[in-house]
């Protein structure tokens, strides 16, 4: 039986290995019974992982940091997502993570780097000032012509504040 194994010789769930072998001080997580940091990496797309150790055979898993922070802060996996709430995909403080469904974590998610107007302003190809629009339930809503895009901006955060909540 191997430290990735069950007391009965199965291989153990991810409950069961993050629970016997992580607990979490303050942020930062810690190997039992070791007691020193676990090992950490960032991935290619940004996100911490933490490797678990699984014997001396070099044999580890992963898991994305914020998951477990959450369940070990929480007593329960996030159902279905944890959504960081500043878009920082490296902030894994505790006060930054939320759980969110698939859509609100999608709402979330930095504009694009090459717009020159804010998120939810766009120039219309006819006419003049801007528009306000929003995407919220894969549904697009068009929130009038406004003269500046500060105005159309702030329609459109008004529209978000109240209907998406803090998934914005």
């Amino acid at each position: 039986m191997g430290p990735g194994d069950a007391e009965d010789g199965r291989e153990m769930t991810d409950d069961e290995l993050v629970l016997s072998r992580l607990e979490l001080r303050g942020e930062v997580l810690y190997l039992v019974p070791e007691g020193r940091p676990a090992s950490l990496r960032k991935n290619e797309k940004g996100y911490w992982r933490v490797s678990i150790p699984l014997g001396s055979r070099g044999k580890k898993r992963t898991f994305r940091q914020a998951r477990v922070k959450f369940r070990l802060a929480h007593g329960r996996w996030p159902d279905p997502e944890v959504d960081h709430r500043d878009r920082d995909r490296g902030n894994d403080l505790l006060s930054n993570l939320v759980e969110a469904t698939r859509v609100e974590n999608m709402q979330n998610r930095n504009p694009p780097r090459q717009r020159s107007l804010p998120r939810g302003v766009y120039k219309p190809k006819r006419g003049a000032g801007f528009v306000a629009a929003v995407t919220w339930n894969k549904v697009r809503h068009n929130l009038g012509y406004h003269p500046t895009p500060e105005a159309a901006y702030a329609a459109a955060q008004a529209f978000r504040a109240k209907h998406c909540g803090e998934h914005t």
